[in-house]
């Protein structure tokens, strides 16, 4: 069947030739858009989120958009340029997430070149396996002739830009690891200052985590798809979109973050976990024996008499202002107590609570009972019911009922 003269199939075929390049573009320009935004948004962020590196990793990512637009392009010249250029801000992205990683945590960076060199080092020896890449440019140059040994069909630029990819692999892998540790100590932080693991910086961590494995994801299929799917354009197009999502991703945690409007206890997180080594971190401390018991007395009054702990709201720094004693002192008495951390304090008393209302008033529903004890929800109630308990509330009120029909409930 043909159309003023030309075959369906054929008109159909040149549509979605000239459709793809031009999605393709849209991408890109929507992800640059995405990148630049982002930047002139953070700047007026409300909260003391430091901002520097990842400004910077922003930057590396709209570049690195815009070499793939640039690439994308057939008709314009330099392709092996803009390649060489991609690649090498691949090596920059995962040491910024790092970065920026450790800003979150209130860690300071050592800029020191001592420090920094092996960083370096490693991006040095990626672009140095990039020159091959680069030599291409010049079609006379003689490291563009080379072959490998034995196998005239591979160039000495497929060998060094797979080397370099196994280089890329190993140093996202590095980064990866730092940013896990990052996530864990803060993770570890909030259970000393909140009745949640998680909170805005925390989940920032978590993202960017996901970040670094996803460009490592991105980046190494899109090595393959030059490799073996050249004559695939949907890929490129569905790998394109992997990347602008998870850019946004990022993004709105970072922006979340930088807008709130509460303040993340920033003041009491620096002065308590200011030495993160166990072993040296009360070696200072001048919280003597008489001071650490009359802390816990005073505890120990809040939550049995005054329920305290049934405040959906409550902190270690509210806490603090009752009790009247520094962030300091009060998480090294709670820590070197039976309590283990803030956390678990609080999370205790509220299940022990809504284990006697569970059995006591049979009357109330479990979300009910998960209000009253200080829950925001059902399902946080559950979660936290089912760790210290070992059992749902459900699981716990049906059991308890049927033992104290029968006469002999243990606890």
């Amino acid at each position: 069947m043909t159309v003023n003269g030309q075959p369906v199939g054929e008109r159909k075929n040149m549509r979605y030739k000239y459709s793809m390049p031009i999605l393709h573009s849209s991408i890109y320009a929507i992800a640059i858009g995405l990148c630049v935004f982002s930047i002139l948004l953070i700047q007026h962020g409300k909260a003391d989120v430091p901002a520097r590196f990842f400004v910077a990793f922003l930057v590396v990512q709209a570049l690195g958009f815009v070499f793939e637009w640039l690439m994308i392009h057939p008709n314009l010249p330099l392709t092996m340029l803009w390649l060489f250029g991609l690649m090498t801000l691949s090596l920059f992205v995962s040491p910024l997430a790092w970065a920026f990683a450790q800003d979150i945590s209130s860690e300071k960076l050592d800029l020191r070149l001592k420090r920094l060199a092996p960083h370096l080092l490693v991006v040095i020896l990626g672009i140095a396996l990039l020159l091959p890449l680069f030599a291409t440019l010049f079609p006379s140059s003689p490291i563009t002739q080379l072959r490998w040994p034995g196998d005239a069909g591979y160039s000495i630029v497929h060998i060094t830009m797979l080397l370099m990819a196994g280089v890329f692999l190993a140093q996202s892998a590095y980064y990866i690891r730092l940013c896990l540790r990052l996530f864990d100590e803060r993770v570890e932080q909030n259970k000393g200052l909140f009745t949640e693991v998680s909170d805005l910086g925390s989940n920032t961590l978590r993202i960017l985590v996901v970040a670094v494995i996803a460009n490592c994801a991105v980046s190494t299929l899109r090595v393959l798809y030059c490799w073996t799917m050249d004559e695939t354009p949907l890929l490129n197009i569905v790998l394109a979109v992997l990347q602008m999502a998870c850019l946004g991703y990022v993004a709105y945690a970072v922006l979340r973050q930088a807008f709130a409007s509460t303040a993340d206890l920033n003041s009491e997180r620096k002065a308590v976990f200011a030495n993160s080594n166990a072993k040296q971190k009360y070696q200072n401390s001048g919280l003597g024996r008489d001071k650490h018991r009359q802390i816990i007395s005073q505890l120990a009054d809040l939550l049995t008499a005054e329920h305290i702990h049934r405040d959906n709201n409550i902190n270690l720094s509210m806490l603090c202002e009752r009790l009247d004693e520094s962030p300091q002192d009060v998480s090294q008495a709670i820590n070197q107590s039976e309590y283990q951390s803030f956390y678990h304090m609080i999370h205790q008393h509220r299940i022990a609570d809504a284990q006697s209302l569970l059995l006591s008033r049979p009357e109330l529903s479990i979300l009910n009972i998960a209000y009253e004890v200080g829950y925001n929800s059902k399902s946080t109630f559950n979660n936290a019911f089912k760790k210290f308990a070992n059992c749902s509330p459900s699981e716990y009120r049906n059991h308890g009922v049927g033992a104290l029909s029968s006469g002999h409930l243990s606890a």
